[in-house]
């Protein structure tokens, strides 16, 4: 029910929204439990750019910006993201390895709780100023099976 009230030159809009919300183990009435957007925004056979993905895919996504996303880009958010290319032209000793495979944990653990990380592998390549990033994860709230997220961290990579 939508009740409008003008005066003078403020329009008010009062509304009574009933709102339900579903447990994190429970798959609402749609059959998913995670959606997100994506933004590919490619055009499919109707002409529509916009979708949804859902649950694994959903939290892949999540994966995707943590790692896309530099630390201040966000304006609304602007300690989303990561600050992993600092790292990217000090030498890659095993302690700058170190220093890359924990901050990957801090920010998958903050900023996808959905996860539960089992392990982060990483690979480096001094010479191109490249770490590739693997890490192996479980959805306790979805599957028992082990999945795996791998993404190369780069100067260019936005």
């Amino acid at each position: 029910m939508i009740f409008i009230n003008i005066i003078k030159t403020k329009v008010i809009i009062m509304a009574s929204i009933n709102i339900t919300l579903d447990t994190v183990n429970e798959t609402n009435r749609r059959g998913y439990t995670y959606r997100d957007v994506d933004y590919k925004f490619v055009l499919d056979a109707r002409g529509y750019d916009f979708h949804n993905l859902d649950d694994i895919n959903a939290i892949r996504n999540g994966l995707v910006n943590i790692f896309s996303w530099r630390r201040g880009e966000r304006i609304i958010l602007p300690e989303f993201g990561n600050t992993l290319y600092r790292f990217l032209y000090e030498p890659m000793t095993a302690e700058v390895l170190s220093d890359i495979q924990r901050e990957c944990v801090e920010m998958i653990t903050r900023w996808e709780p959905r996860i539960s990380i089992l392990n982060v592998n990483l690979e480096a390549f001094p010479d191109d100023h490249e770490v590739l990033v693997e890490v192996q994860y479980t959805i306790p709230t979805l599957t028992d099976a082990q999945l795996n997220f791998s993404t190369i961290i780069n100067d260019s990579k936005r």
